[in-house]
């Protein structure tokens, strides 16, 4: 016989942690790992700090088990937008450069916490670049070199291209409030992520025509 109450505090438990992951991945974005105390992390989510650190450890455990499931909801969505059972070589650059910034947009903390953590070599941007970012680099470059050989743009170098992407996604989702203030844009927003992708694709076509 099934234990009602059993499962009513399982779910409790499971809707608390991820309380806590969006509390704390919002957080972190904004104001770094030094930053964000467990304290600012409670009143966010809702959790008693006590909870929270039952949950999770520590603040330095918290941060790991975040940026695995930041990491794992936008492989995810990269998954959903960009892939839909296509394969790498049926992918153009083009796609891959209008899904890349959606997924920023949904998940901001994607580019701004490595941005964050990576001005800094401690263990936190070593994990990033370690376990997350090598990884992504090294699979964009055989992506780039893919798109080169089958002539859809010239043979460049992938890195740079890289962070033209990244670069402009952080700073734009990063330095909405001065942008706003600027320029009287709204960067983080759908229209304006949406055309900044189409200035990148645009970039690209030169090459792919010489």
């Amino acid at each position: 016989m099934r234990d009602e109450g059993s499962g009513t505090r399982a779910g409790q438990r499971e809707a608390s942690r991820r309380s806590v992951l969006e509390a704390s991945t919002e957080l972190f974005a904004h104001f770094g790992f030094e930053g964000t105390s467990m304290n600012a992390i409670s009143a966010r989510s809702g959790v008693s700090k006590q909870n929270a650190i039952y949950y999770f450890g520590s603040k330095e455990a918290l941060w790991e088990t975040m940026l695995d499931w930041l990491f794992a909801n936008v492989a995810e969505t990269f998954d959903d937008i960009l892939y839909r059972g296509r394969s790498v070589d049926q992918i153009s650059i083009s796609d891959f450069i209008r899904a890349y910034f959606k997924v920023c947009r949904k998940h901001p903390a994607y580019v701004l916490i490595p941005m964050i953590e990576g001005v800094n070599d401690t263990w936190r941007s070593r994990m990033i670049a370690e376990k997350y970012l090598s990884r992504h680099v090294t699979r964009f470059n055989e992506f780039v070199r893919s798109c080169a050989d089958r002539g859809e743009i010239s043979d460049i170098e992938p890195l740079h291209l890289q962070n033209l992407a990244a670069g402009g996604a952080q700073l734009f989702l990063a330095l909405a409030p001065l942008w706003k203030l600027s320029a009287g844009k709204d960067t983080t927003s759908e229209k304006f992520i949406s055309e900044y992708a189409e200035t990148v694709v645009r970039l690209l076509k030169p090459a792919a025509a010489e």
